[in-house]
């Protein structure tokens, strides 16, 4: 049996919606909504949980007749920055440098090694994969399960 998704029916549209979402950047997110992108706003799971309803609440202000924002009144246990162009955690975990600031997203530093030979063990016992293992289980504990 296939099973087909229905999306909601946008009246400003006319039409279905198509099943995208918006991403913007921390620097917008910093200046509209002043969330601060600092190393808890990744890790600390109740910040994650928090900022990413504040963000739904956010969306659904501004594009709300569009379809974003729909969970704006859930607590939803995200374990990745949802609404926020910010890619770094694998970087981070092979060995990078990773600066965190308030404003913008998290910088890659290179890490100028002289070969590219990645000891896989070592990358899952970094400290910033530790950090996000530890993310999940704070978040699954206490909602007893992830999005």
């Amino acid at each position: 049996m296939k099973q087909t998704r229905k999306y909601a029916y946008n009246p400003l549209l006319g039409k279905k919606l198509l099943p995208v979402d918006i991403v913007l950047a921390p620097e917008w997110w910093f200046k509209h909504e002043g969330i601060i992108f600092d190393q808890d706003f990744f890790f600390h799971p109740l910040k994650r949980v928090e900022n990413e309803q504040r963000m739904e609440k956010a969306l659904y202000t501004r594009w709300g007749r569009y379809g974003l924002g729909q969970h704006k009144n859930e607590t939803r246990p995200e374990i990745g920055a949802v609404h926020l162009a910010a890619g770094f955690l694998l970087s981070e975990m092979m060995g990078c440098k990773v600066n965190y600031s308030g404003n913008h997203p998290p910088q890659v530093v290179c890490a100028y090694r002289d070969d590219l030979i990645i000891n896989e063990e070592d990358v899952f016992k970094s400290l910033p994969f530790k950090q996000f293992i530890n993310l999940l289980e704070a978040l699954k504990k206490r909602f007893g399960y992830l999005t």
